[in-house]
């Protein structure tokens, strides 16, 4: 399992992989760059009945540092529980000789594996062993010594990732993110952002879209299957009071959004609501409908909080796809993963749900899903961001129900309301960076 073969270079950093993947890449990442480190000790759970092997996750850093097989000396540990045992299994691993010193950093790891391999390495090599750890919360590298890095700012200012990186981290692989350039509402965001947003009309809108208009277009899974179908959709007792009321009762302002959709995607003829010809093909009817209907669900809401983000994170040097990005799919052993917007702050990943939703209990959902999901992929480093059709007396309340998530009293979310969104963009740079 130990790699043999040693760089001329006699000094060695010794790293806990543990199943903080982030970690498990910052701190090597951190030490190769701005100490020249090119020794890598990477003691990790061996994987058997009482424990989660975590070999993959340091074979995984291995590549994307880039290591050279003979940098890298892998330690496998039978139990991460049990200190006599893993003195044992440093002991018999035979490598400890080829080092002059030696480097222990000990964020990831249980205790019981920071103890035992900080004990051993201490006796082992005396005054040759220092050691430091990872401070998640202030994005600083910390020595027993007593000295920080970096004394001014943080960590965030001097190593970057982008997702592609962050995703691989995780035994993820990207699948894709929209970009602005495909964009095809472009008019249509605009008008909603001028008679919605900047005309205070938010209520008045959502109210709308919750009736009459998913009322017509979203009670029914089979909705798009052929054109026969939607037009008998269409003709439901049902459907029609409410199909009566969208073409007598909508505000001017809304078919001002509706009248804004592209030629090709128009939802109505007129003041009418469009219904399709009998003979219209599955794709077509598609095409012309589907793509309207789930943007103004709820589309349209991320992609103007893209909008108002794009040119501010381009400013400060963030590369779209990469750094951030809208509707990022991924996907490990079948398993996907989705975030409705993501930037990167360095190496923090930033995670943000989005939701017309004014229902405190589907956002505290919400709230307890972007909280998972950041964690998986961003570690304790990541932070989760949720953008609701809340109230504001509401966001406060769903806001101090989730700042307790894990146990903890360190608020693991922010949330805004729809009072918010007029400059949710500015808001957003300011808390983020």
């Amino acid at each position: 399992m130990v790699k043999k073969g040693l760089t001329s270079d006699r000094k060695a950093l010794v790293l806990l992989i543990g199943t903080n993947p982030l970690a498990n890449y910052i701190i090597p990442l951190y030490f190769k760059t701005f100490h020249n480190y090119r020794n890598f000790v990477f003691i990790f759970s061996e994987d058997n009945q009482v424990q989660k092997g975590t070999q993959i996750y340091a074979e995984r850093v291995k590549n994307l540092l880039h290591l050279h097989p003979d940098q890298v000396f892998l330690v496998p540990l039978k139990d991460i529980g049990n200190v006599q045992q893993i003195l044992e299994d440093l002991d018999t691993v035979g490598i400890w000789e080829q080092f002059d010193e030696v480097h222990l950093n000990y964020k990831p790891g249980t205790k019981p594996m920071v103890v035992g391999v900080y004990n051993f390495l201490k006796n082992f090599y005396q005054t040759r062993f220092s050691a430091s750890y990872l401070d998640t919360r202030r994005f600083k590298i910390v020595y027993d010594s007593g000295d920080i890095f970096p004394v001014l700012g943080d960590l965030r200012n001097y190593l970057f990732l982008d997702i592609k990186t962050l995703l691989k981290l995780s035994l993820y692989e990207k699948l894709k993110a929209d970009s602005w350039e495909d964009f095809k509402f472009k008019e249509t965001l605009q008008t909603i952002k001028k008679v919605v947003i900047e005309e205070n009309r938010i209520e008045e809108f959502l109210s709308w879209l919750e009736n009459p208009f998913r009322r017509i277009f979203k009670n029914d899974k089979d909705l798009f299957k052929t054109a026969k179908r939607f037009k008998e959709h269409l003709k439901k007792p049902e459907i029609r009071s409410f199909i009566e009321t969208l073409e007598t009762s909508t505000p001017d302002f809304v078919w001002e959004i509706l009248e804004s959709l592209p030629e090709d995607k128009k939802l109505t003829e007129g003041r009418s609501l469009w219904v399709p010809p009998e003979n219209l093909g599955k794709e077509a009817l598609k095409q012309r409908v589907k793509d309207s209907i789930e943007f103004l669900d709820g589309l349209w809401l991320e992609w103007y909080v893209y909008g108002e983000l794009k040119e501010k994170l381009e400013d400060l040097g963030l590369k779209e796809k990469m750094q951030f990005g809208l509707s990022l799919k991924a996907q490990k052993d079948s398993k996907p993963f989705e975030l409705d917007l993501f930037i990167i702050n360095g190496y923090q990943l930033i995670g943000i749900s989005i939701t017309t939703e004014d229902r405190s209990n589907i956002c505290k959902l919400k709230g307890f899903e972007i909280i998972h999901r950041v964690k998986q992929i961003g570690g304790e480093e990541g932070r989760a961001f949720l953008i609701t059709g809340l109230p504001q007396e509401k966001v406060k309340e769903t806001q101090k129900d989730l700042s307790f998530v894990d146990g903890s009293l360190e608020s693991k979310i922010v949330i805004y309301g729809r009072e918010d969104w007029k400059e949710i963009g500015l808001k957003l740079i300011d808390e983020v960076f």
